[in-house]
């Protein structure tokens, strides 16, 4: 039986590999991040684990930075010939983010698990951010966690950059996967609205379909054809 009243069309808007990768790869820099931007969040979606991971390479990247400036204490002088100068002046910020860092990813697990509301809670926004107003009218959450909150940590990193701080090189760099993390998040979500959108549509076109086949082609049809 010839049918004129559906058609198949396959989604050109498919998600890559590479895409998908650089959200997972992306979600590492925003952890970074929300620690301190969040609280409250649930207990299935935050994770003590991949915090003291974060804590664990940042740790290990000022103790490289201090052999280096110092290869006398670990006896290491005749493999280092130039060391860092002033190390304490450029990786005290380190040790002090480091620290902080250690203390509210504790802090943000005591949270998740007094959360018995939501377990996969992606924690409160700041009260700050939700006092943001366009054009008269108050930011929506997209606009904060995909621009908000990522701009304002790029401007505190690039502000430490300025200051010769090399920790504001890894905020500027967690704030932009923290900006990618979410747009590929709600990018991923208005496709699923979309799949319930057609899929209510599709439906639709089925039950209608008997009754379109007995009626005389149309001028959409027609068109189709052309």
């Amino acid at each position: 039986m010839k049918n004129n009243s559906f058609r198949t069309v396959e989604n050109r808007r498919t998600t890559s590999a590479a895409s998908h990768s650089l959200y997972r790869l992306s979600l590492i820099g925003r952890l970074v991040l929300e620690i301190f931007l969040r609280r409250n969040f649930g207990k299935r979606y935050y994770s003590l684990r991949q915090a003291l991971l974060m804590a664990f390479l940042m740790m290990g990247w000022f103790i490289l930075a201090a052999i280096r400036s110092f290869p006398s204490l670990f006896m290491l002088e005749k493999y280092i010939k130039h060391p860092a100068p002033h190390f304490g002046l450029h990786y005290g910020s380190w040790l002090a983010f480091t620290m902080f860092f250690v203390i509210c990813a504790f802090s943000r697990k005591l949270e998740a698990r007094r959360n018995k509301v939501n377990t996969l809670s992606m924690g409160d926004l700041h009260p700050l951010f939700c006092k943001l107003k366009l054009f008269g009218r108050p930011a929506t959450a997209r606009f904060i966690e995909t621009i908000a909150e990522p701009l304002f940590c790029l401007v505190v990193g690039f502000t430490l950059y300025l200051l010769a701080q090399p920790i504001g090189i890894v905020i500027m760099v967690c704030s932009a996967l923290y900006s990618i993390s979410y747009i590929y998040a709600y990018r991923f979500a208005d496709e699923i609205m979309m799949d319930m959108q057609d899929a209510g549509a599709n439906g639709e076109i089925y039950r209608n379909a008997p009754m379109a086949e007995k009626k005389p082609t149309q001028k959409t049809d027609a068109e189709d054809v052309l």
